[in-house]
Parts: C-alpha cells; sequence; structure tokens
C-alpha cells in the first residue's frame, strides 16, 4: 500500500488547502486546492482517496468517482493529472469532448440537462475510458456499451434508452465537428423512454384525498397544477409562474418551459385554467398574507430545482393513500393520460 493511512488535505499559511500522499514511487505528490471552505475541501479528499485506492488495486473508477471528476474545472482536472491520478485533456479523447460538448451547452441548457449529461458523460468514460479515441469507438462498440448498461449496470430499458439517445446526440456533434466520420450510435436500439413498471394512473378521488390533508393553499394549488394542468414540478411551477401569467379574463394560463434557458418566448404553451385549478388558484390569489402582491404564485419555495418530493410523501400518506412510483412525475402522466382518452373520443 502506498498509504498505511488515508491521508487528509490541511490549511497552509497562505489559506490554501494542500493535499499530500505518497506514490507508488514513495515520492511525496502535492495538490492545491486552493482558497475553499472546509466542507469542499474535505470532500475533495474523499474523492481523491477513491482515485488512489483505484490506481493501488489497478481497477477502474466507479461511476460517482467518474461523475465527479467530470463536474471539476480543467484547472482541478489538470492537478489530478500532473500527480498521476487522472488523464490530461485530450479534446479529442472521450473524456475531452465531453467535456466541450457540456460546456458548450452550459449557457442555453437547463440545470437539470447538464446534470443527465455529465451522468452520461460518467458512464461512458466508465466503460470505454477517458482516454479512449473518439474515432476508435465502433458500432459494435456502441452495442456492446448498451448491454453493458442493460445487464452489468442494471438499468431499466427505459433508462437505457434515454443514455443511448443522448450517447446518439454527442457523436452527432462530434461528426459535425469532423472528429469522427460516422455516428456508431445510429443503429444503436434505444427503445421506449418509458418504464411501465413505474408509471401509474392516479385517480382524481386519491388526487382529492391528498389536496385535502395537503398544509397550505401552496401545496393544494402545486398538486392541481400537476395533475389536473399536467405541469411539470416542480420546473413548471417553483420560481416560473407568474401571477402575470394567468389570463382571467381569457381562463388561460401560460406556461414557461424551463427545459432550455434560452429563447423562453418561444418555448411556452397556452393552457386552459381547469375548474379543478381555478378554485385553488383563486384561493391563493385572494389570501391576505399572499396573493397578487407577490410576482410569483407559488411564494412558500422559491428554487425550481427544490425536492419536493419528500414533502409530497408525507401528505399522499396523511391523506391515508399508499403513495405511487414517481409521486410528481405520475400526476403529470395521469393528466396526459385524462386528455389523451377526451382526444380519442
Amino acid at each position: 500500500m502506498w498509504n498505511e493511512v488515508m491521508p487528509k488535505s490541511y490549511k497552509a499559511i497562505s489559506g490554501s488547502w494542500v493535499f499530500q500522499f505518497r506514490d507508488e514511487f514513495r515520492s511525496t505528490r502535492t495538490i492545491t486546492y486552493g482558497k475553499i471552505p472546509r466542507k469542499i475541501a474535505e470532500s475533495h479528499d474523499i474523492w481523491i482517496n477513491r482515485l488512489i485506492v483505484a490506481k493501488i488495486s489497478g481497477t477502474a473508477i466507479d461511476t460517482q468517482t467518474a461523475a465527479w471528476i467530470a463536474s471539476l474545472s480543467d484547472v482541478m482536472r489538470e492537478k489530478l493529472s500532473r500527480v498521476g491520478l487522472t488523464t490530461s485533456i485530450n479534446r479529442d479523447s472521450m473524456s475531452g469532448f465531453l467535456d466541450d460538448f457540456i460546456k458548450r451547452r452550459k449557457p442555453e441548457m437547463a440545470d437539470n440537462t447538464i446534470r443527465n449529461y455529465r451522468q452520461t458523460k460518467a458512464k461512458m468514460e466508465s466503460y470505454f475510458g477517458e482516454d479512449r479515441d473518439l474515432r476508435n469507438v465502433s458500432a459494435g462498440d456502441a452495442e456492446n456499451y448498451r448491454f453493458w448498461l442493460l445487464h452489468d449496470c442494471n438499468l431499466s430499458e427505459a433508462t437505457v434508452a434515454r443514455e443511448i439517445k443522448r450517447a446518439r446526440q454527442i457523436f452527432k456533434q462530434a461528426m459535425k465537428h469532423k472528429i469522427v466520420a460516422e455516428n456508431p450510435f445510429l443503429d444503436v436500439k434505444s427503445g421506449s423512454q418509458v418504464n411501465e413498471e413505474r408509471t401509474v394512473y392516479i385517480y382524481p378521488e386519491d388526487v382529492e384525498k391528498c389536496i385535502q390533508a395537503a398544509p397550505c393553499a401552496d401545496w393544494r394549488l402545486i398538486i392541481a397544477l400537476g395533475r389536473y394542468a399536467g405541469l411539470r414540478l416542480p420546473s413548471e411551477v417553483i420560481g416560473s409562474l407568474r401571477w402575470d401569467d394567468i389570463l382571467w379574463d381569457q381562463n388561460k394560463m401560460i406556461i414557461y418551459s424551463r427545459k432550455q434557458k434560452k429563447h423562453l418566448d418561444r418555448k411556452k404553451r397556452i393552457i386552459p385554467i381547469f375548474p379543478e385549478v381555478r378554485e385553488h388558484l383563486e384561493n391563493l390569489f385572494h389570501h391576505p398574507a399572499k396573493g397578487a402582491e407577490s410576482e410569483f404564485i407559488i411564494t412558500r419555495y422559491t428554487n425550481p430545482k427544490q425536492n419536493l418530493g419528500t414533502t409530497f410523501e408525507k401528505i399522499v400518506l396523511r391523506a391515508g393513500v399508499h403513495p405511487w412510483p414517481r409521486l410528481l412525475h405520475n400526476l403529470r402522466a395521469s393528466c396526459v393520460t385524462d386528455a389523451m382518452d377526451v382526444l380519442s373520443g
């Protein structure tokens, strides 16, 4: 073993956090984190020790560690590279191109989309290797990658479908940049992105029980918007839906998608204010402590990344309803099912 005790960083006189360890040749290697909070330094320690263990044992790094590396800046990546814990950045390599792909799209993609692509990056690096030349990925490799996701990673068909579609998009961009001549993922079966086992129809009577058990007017409206208006929760409601978006005289509301950061005027839809929603919307509008005095309709939460699932599960249990899979997603999915039934006649 290189180190009998896992090394930890320390704060230098300059105020920068410094991490030192001995490599396989018993030489002391140093990584300077810079002037960062203690908690971040301690987090770096954990991940870097994982890299050390992987190098000692000669094993590949796990998906979570690869995802952490992918989230780092180029400067930090180079620091790890100089001490032999990662490879240097090569723009034609799997890791280098994926870094560029994500950075180019970061200004126009929503945070959740960026996070999803970083997870895809971690999976592709784990399977193909960070240094893999994109030009050396064949159609057979792409098929084997799908098999690995499905059987070795035990991902669902729906998750694998999403991963293959993202990989296909990534190599499409590599073709545009003339890094590869063809897309190895072009003919790889992606399949449906819907996991039928986790798709559950939520009946209105159960929804009404949940609304009655909700702790406040904000939550009653959130549930109604998800189930009866089909809004995405939380992204299309929290920090997005404003009173100015409510067209009372037309009985309509404007919904802006947060799928992309740019061109919001092109990513909007106008939907009716359904009776099941209007009741709770009006109650909130006339609420003495809330109402039209605020810009946003929902004021209990302000962060669109807010995790509503934990609180909603408590509401569902309080209502005496058995929690269903994908609590928030299936509210919207059930609304879509109702709409399709109406359209089909």
